[in-house]
């Protein structure tokens, strides 16, 4: 704040005129932060959209496990047709989060880009070698899955509360 008023000093030093420069700030922020508004809001809303359909595939696959036992009819249940929509599910929103991290470096903090990261290699470790059944896989990922779900949204409501008050403020200048 204080380089704003150091710099509206020394523009008034030189004759600049006060109302064209809080224009051209107050301008140039509003195109800053908003210029791309839209599209950071489509990319959450499509990146939660598949780590909920993720998330939600997981939990109702998980129970068909509830019982004591039945990690042990694996094959019975994955053959159920019920099932092997949610399995359907769960593959076409990881295969859309595997594709949205790479334009998610546009919008998203480097701490939520390693947590997608990082939870696509967990994925793949579980999947390949860590789970025993099925029952076991679910239980190792869904965990994965909603702490990074929870961390994105996050990042989220800050960006987008943020981007929010840009626009204010552009609106506010630009009056």
């Amino acid at each position: 704040m204080e380089q704003v008023f150091t710099f509206m000093e020394t523009a008034n030093k030189y004759g600049f005129p006060i109302p064209i420069l809080t224009l051209l700030i107050g301008g140039s922020i509003w195109l800053i932060f908003t210029a791309k508004w839209p599209e950071r809001e489509r990319f959450y809303y499509d990146l939660l959209g598949s780590l909920g359909r993720w998330k939600n595939s997981l939990s109702d696959r998980q129970g068909y496990y509830m019982e004591p036992g039945t990690e042990f009819r694996d094959s019975t249940i994955s053959q159920l047709p019920r099932f092997k929509e949610l399995i359907s599910a769960g593959n076409t929103a990881l295969a859309s989060i595997r594709e949205q991290v790479h334009i998610g470096r546009l919008f998203l903090s480097k701490n939520a880009v390693r947590h997608i990261e990082e939870l696509i290699a967990e994925h793949w470790l579980i999947d390949e070698f860590d789970a025993i059944c099925t029952s076991d896989y679910l239980d190792k990922v869904l965990p994965v899955v909603e702490k990074v779900y929870e961390a994105i949204l996050a990042d989220a409501r800050k960006d987008l509360a943020r981007g929010r008050y840009a626009a204010l403020l552009g609106r506010l200048f630009l009056k």
